[in-house]
């Protein structure tokens, strides 16, 4: 074996895929065999707790030998691309609703994304929150963009999902939800002052939201909202969202 990086990667391979250990030159008070089987757990447990802490409903839904089986083959499948624990589990979500075991509910892989969006609104990077007065300055001098918050995301999900979340941090306390497949409900999340909330929105909310994606566009964002709801109050809902502390910066 030659040079560091070919060693790092031969050792990589060890860990994530049970790979061959020989040439890796490892030496202690155990034989090489147990050294890396000691180091593969740690590193597996640590994946596994993770997710755990990313996906509390997912997990309670689920029961823990189900979900504990599912973490094992997703730490298996999709080894971590940085060297930050809480940026693992982005796809888990997505990769979930391939499991055979999961094939009658269906509705996981949207309670999943949910927590997901949770938790990359907690971890996303701060930015300022444009206030009513921040609004009402820059309404009599005109914009045309809204940008969204980076702590801010928009789910569409089954219909339920966000109830089923809330009786599952609940403990399964009162009567259960099933998500309904055949319908989506949209979802904002969005953290502050350090808390992240969770609210339904309605079809023309979302599409407002949807619409000013990455550009902040208001004339789009506008045209797709009344193309949802003709009646829709535009003023009043753009001044409950400046409430909510969902936009950045208007221009």
């Amino acid at each position: 074996m030659h040079g560091l990086p070919e060693w790092q990667r031969h050792f990589a391979a060890a860990v994530y895929r049970d790979g061959d250990i020989s040439g890796l030159g490892l030496r202690g008070a155990l034989p090489a065999t147990q050294l890396i089987h000691i180091h593969r757990n740690h590193y597996r447990a640590s994946l596994r707790d993770a997710l755990a802490a990313v996906f509390p409903a997912t997990r309670a839904l689920l029961g823990e030998a189900c979900f504990a089986a599912l973490c094992e083959r997703f730490v298996c499948a999709r080894p971590p691309c940085g060297p930050c624990l809480h940026e693992y589990g982005e796809g888990f979500a997505a990769w979930s609703g391939s499991c055979d075991e999961l094939a009658g509910m269906a509705f996981v892989p949207d309670l999943a994304a949910l927590e997901w969006a949770v938790h990359a609104s907690y971890h996303a990077a701060d930015a300022p929150c444009q206030s009513r007065d921040d609004f009402r300055a820059m309404a009599a001098s005109g914009f045309s963009r809204a940008m969204l918050r980076p702590a801010v995301f928009l789910i569409r999900a089954a219909k339920g999902t966000l109830r089923l979340r809330e009786w599952c941090l609940a403990g399964g306390q009162g009567e259960g939800v099933t998500p309904d497949v055949q319908d989506r409900e949209h979802i904002l999340v969005c953290r502050r002052r350090g808390v992240v909330q969770c609210e339904l929105l309605s079809p023309a909310q979302a599409a407002l939201l949807e619409a000013l994606g990455d550009h902040g566009e208001l004339e789009a964002a506008f045209a797709c909202a009344l193309a949802c709801e003709p009646e829709f109050d535009l003023p009043a809902q753009f001044l409950a969202f400046v409430e909510r502390g969902v936009f950045s910066r208007f221009s």
